[in-house]
């Protein structure tokens, strides 16, 4: 199968990976269907974080199980389900506390940055793969109903459920609440799409990108446009 990595600054490249079998009772594997980078990708190409190539890349998608081990239940052959980001066993008490960036989990503990499209998923590969292999999975996989295009449930492991978390948790224990969301990229227009409808009396949504900012419009936001003046002086101008 084809692998999508990280190469170096700016330097992508395919390489060719046996193809990935469960290693454990507990675990999938998973043929994507689609996948979307989000701004860590991008990151991590321009060369901005710390994570050192080379290594696959790939964090957010759908995919359809092709293979499972014998522990795995509530998942069949042929299922289209979500991923999350993050690998999470889902007993453990990070796990609990719906932190799973600390998955503690006991017997194979996962590394310090237990997500895909890092160094550290190496073993697992990143979701820019014809496959990778997902631990846990009766946890970790998510069923895409087949009324919902799979396209459109392509972010739900990562960049549509922070900007839930961003969001609706706080606007449901504050009636009246008015939002501020500053974005340089599609996060925030999900965390205005969630805060809208979890019943935020007014969204202030600030950018510097105008077809987001036309976007946030469409949807009900207030906008403010974030940009330079002449002289190099930064300023806001409001859009209701």
């Amino acid at each position: 199968m084809r692998s999508l990595f990280f190469e170096d600054v700016n330097r992508l490249g395919w390489r060719d990976m046996p193809m990935p079998r469960p290693q454990a009772d507990h675990e999938a594997v998973v043929q994507t269907i689609a996948a979307t980078a989000c701004v860590v990708d991008n990151m991590v190409i321009k060369g901005v974080t710390p994570m050192e190539p080379p290594f696959a890349l790939g964090h957010e998608a759908v995919g359809r199980v092709i293979d499972m081990g014998d522990a795995v239940t509530g998942l069949g052959i042929g299922d289209v389900v979500s991923i999350p980001n993050h690998r999470t066993c889902g007993s453990c008490r990070s796990c609990k506390n719906h932190d799973p960036l600390h998955c503690e989990q006991e017997d194979a503990p996962f590394p310090l940055l237990p997500a895909y499209g890092t160094p550290d998923a190496y073993g697992f590969g990143g979701m820019f793969s014809e496959a990778f292999r997902v631990p846990f999975a009766s946890h970790a996989l998510v069923k895409v109903p087949d009324t919902i295009d799979p396209l459109a449930a392509v972010a739900a492991g990562d960049t549509l459920t922070d900007a839930w978390q961003a969001t609706v948790p706080h606007i449901r224990k504050t009636p009246e609440a008015r939002v501020l969301i500053t974005s340089n990229a599609g996060y925030g227009l999900y965390a205005a799409q969630w805060a809208l409808a979890a019943g935020a009396v007014e969204v202030l949504y600030v950018d510097d990108d105008p077809t987001r900012m036309a976007v946030a419009k469409k949807i009900g936001a207030t906008t403010l446009q974030w940009g330079r003046r002449a002289g190099g002086a930064t300023g806001l101008q409001c859009d209701r």
